[in-house]
Formats: structure tokens, C-alpha cells, sequence
């Protein structure tokens, strides 16, 4: 499997036919739960990155969930059959503590849903980490001091603490693997946008993740800038890229991995995004955010959006679980007015996270000609 096929395994729109009974749902014209919901604890962050797609949060209010609707939230997804919970921001999740966060993991590992992590690195201070997370990704987006202080406007200390953490939760997994116990996958990502001179910066990143013993793989995903800040934005640009500069982009990630990825590290990236950062409308084919029954996002100011993307603007909202529940909110009649009314190519932020999928069910939701003769 080449280095591109190994991403697209990883990272595209094929899990989705792991779940084919909310396929058949959606299909047959029922909204089912989600399986997977990203639980945004805190929107107050350590870290100060220039390129933010959720700075305009913390202008707004630093605010958290509240610990215990926190912990009903979980009982309640798991009701809903949401099977995995990924921690996430917002802001940066261990600000919100980094033993309430381990609480919450428990209390999702008691109820039967898999639990991940995205954090910036710099409370990354618990094995216990590994145990309880399906996978763990630092946002580390650097290979150096100067390359931290552009993407995170961190200082030389935060990155060698970042490293140090990142070094020793890894050393702890390999550890843990010798012994054949559970243990998350441990990855590192690297965002790629106007800053970054994509050639050096796919080669460099990749050299320096290789070094760090334990790493399982390194992710280069294209910068995406919320909607609210500018809705044409994609991967730093503010419209499609030349093709031949994407062309460039996948060469020098194919050298990258070819020269550094190993069986035990693997060097990715998110190619259906860097595909649709050239292609007219930025390759939304579609009209409709078809998957939106895949996921949603819980916002730390405890509504529910339709993604990730969606935090902060009322016409991404589906409820407010302070006063619905989970299963309210899903089904009411505010949340199918809000699907009905979101038109991707209008209102979206280009290269989401739902784009793979969204491609593949607009063309299962288009008529085709003798489809009983396959």
C-alpha cells in the first residue's frame, strides 16, 4: 500500500461503511445518531496560534461545561448508541484539567464508548492517557523553535516542554506495547497553510517525528479557517490553488515519506482535502452536508452543532443542552430546519472534516441508470 493509500485508509471516507446500519437509516430517510460526537470541554487555550480556527471563540467567552452536565452528556450519548468520544477544542482540552478530563475518559471506557484526544501537547503530563484513549494526536504543527513560534506563537521553553511530554508518553506506549497491554495510538499533526513552505516543511516535520522513538505516525492536513473569519478560506488560501502547486504539495510529502516512514511510523496525510484545495468550489460537488448523521460537536458553551466547524454560529446550532437533552436536540424540529437549510458551498468552511464522505453520498443519493446490474 503506497504512502497516499495507507492516508486515505486512515484517514477517508471508507469508515463509514463500518457503519452500515446508520447508512441503511440515513438512506431509507431516518437522521440516526451520531457515532462519533467531539466533546469541546473548554474554549480557554495556553497556547496563542496565529491561525486559530476557533480564536473567535475565546473573543467571545473562555466559558466550560459545566463538570457534572459534562458527565450527564456521556450517559446520554451512550443511551443515543454514540460509540466514541473524541476530546477536542474549542479550546485546549487539559486546561480544563487534566484529572477531570481523566474522569470523563473513565466514565466514557464504563459506558462502552471509545475515547481520543486532541491536545496541543502542553499538559500532556498522564500515562494513564494510554490506556483509556483509542488514539492521541498533539497538534504540534513544528519541527523547531522557529517553526512553534509561527504556528503556535508558543516560545522556545513550550516547544521543549511540548517535545518532552510528547517523548515521554511515547516511551511509556512502547513500554506498554512490549508488555501487550492496551495502548492508544500516539500521532503528531501538522497543519500546512500560507506560512508554511510546503516543500521544506512536508521534508523537515517528517525527519524530526521519525526521531522521536515510540511515535506511531505524522499527519499533514491543509490549514482550514472557520467560516466565521472568512468563508472562503481554504488551507491559507482565499481561493482554489493552481493545481501544479498541489501537484508539488503531493511530491514533496511522497519524498518525505518515502525517505522517513518506517513499519512501526507512517507518514500521512489528508489527500482527499489537498485533492479538493485545486478543484473548483473546492471539490463540493454537493449541496447538502449529506453526512452530518456521522458526527457532531458539543460546544463549550453546552449547544449542539452540526460540526466542528459550526461553534459559535447560530445557524449551525441544533439545541442547547442545558435545557434538551442529547436525543431532544437531535430530532427536534430546530435541528432539521438547520440541516434542510445549510447549502455546503454557501456556508461551509472548504476541505471539512465531512468532505470524503459527503462526496461519496452525494453519488449514493443521485439516481443511476440499471443500478439492479452491477
Amino acid at each position: 500500500m503506497n504512502p497516499i493509500e495507507q492516508s486515505l485508509s486512515q484517514f477517508g471516507a471508507d469508515k463509514m461503511f463500518r457503519h452500515l446500519d446508520r447508512l441503511a437509516d440515513w438512506q431509507n430517510g431516518r437522521w440516526p445518531f451520531p457515532v462519533t460526537v467531539e466533546l469541546d470541554l473548554t474554549n480557554a487555550c495556553n497556547h496563542h496560534c496565529p491561525d486559530c480556527s476557533f480564536s473567535y471563540l475565546r473573543s467571545q467567552s473562555k466559558e466550560s461545561i459545566p463538570g457534572p452536565l459534562a458527565m450527564s452528556l456521556l450517559a446520554q450519548l451512550s443511551d443515543c448508541g454514540v460509540k466514541a468520544i473524541t476530546f477536542s477544542g474549542g479550546g485546549e482540552p487539559l486546561v480544563y484539567g487534566v484529572d477531570r478530563v481523566l474522569r470523563l475518559m473513565r466514565l466514557c471506557r464504563d459506558l462502552g464508548m471509545d475515547a481520543a484526544l486532541i491536545t496541543n501537547g502542553q499538559r500532556l503530563t498522564s500515562d494513564e492517557f494510554l490506556s483509556l484513549c483509542s488514539w492521541v494526536r498533539v497538534s504540534l504543527d513544528a519541527y523547531d523553535e522557529a517553526t512553534f513560534a509561527r504556528s503556535h506563537g508558543g516560545s522556545p521553553d513550550q516547544f521543549h516542554e511540548v517535545i518532552a511530554n510528547l517523548r515521554r508518553m511515547c516511551a511509556a506506549a512502547l513500554w506498554r506495547k512490549r508488555d501487550s497491554l492496551p495502548c492508544a495510538t500516539v500521532g503528531v499533526g501538522f497543519l500546512t497553510n500560507e506560512r508554511s513552505v510546503y516543500e521544506s516543511d512536508f521534508y523537515e516535520a517528517a525527519r524530526f517525528a521519525a526521531t522521536i522513538d515510540g511515535l506511531d505516525y505524522l499527519q499533514f492536513r491543509p490549514a482550514i479557517t472557520n467560516g466565521v473569519a472568512d468563508p472562503t478560506c481554504c488551507g491559507g488560501m482565499r481561493k482554489p490553488l493552481p493545481k501544479p502547486t498541489v501537484d508539488r504539495m503531493f511530491d514533496a510529502y511522497q519524498e518525505a515519506s518515502e525517505r522517513w516512514a518506517r513499519d512501526d511510523f507512517r507518514v500521512l496525510l489528508s489527500a482527499d482535502k489537498y485533492d479538493a484545495m485545486w478543484r473548483p468550489e473546492f471539490g463540493r460537488t454537493y449541496s447538502n452536508c449529506h453526512g452530518s448523521f456521522l458526527q457532531a460537536t458539543i460546544g463549550a458553551d453546552c449547544r449542539l452543532y452540526i460540526c466542528c466547524h459550526g461553534q459559535g454560529r447560530n445557524e449551525f446550532c441544533l439545541g442547547d443542552l442545558k435545557d434538551q437533552r442529547f436525543s431532544e436536540a437531535w430530532h427536534s424540529d430546530r435541528a432539521r430546519n438547520v440541516r434542510r437549510s445549510i447549502n455546503p458551498q454557501r456556508h461551509c468552511t472548504p476541505c471539512c472534516r465531512l468532505h470524503p464522505q459527503n462526496v461519496v453520498l452525494e453519488k449514493i443519493r443521485q439516481p443511476t441508470t440499471h443500478e439492479a446490474f452491477i
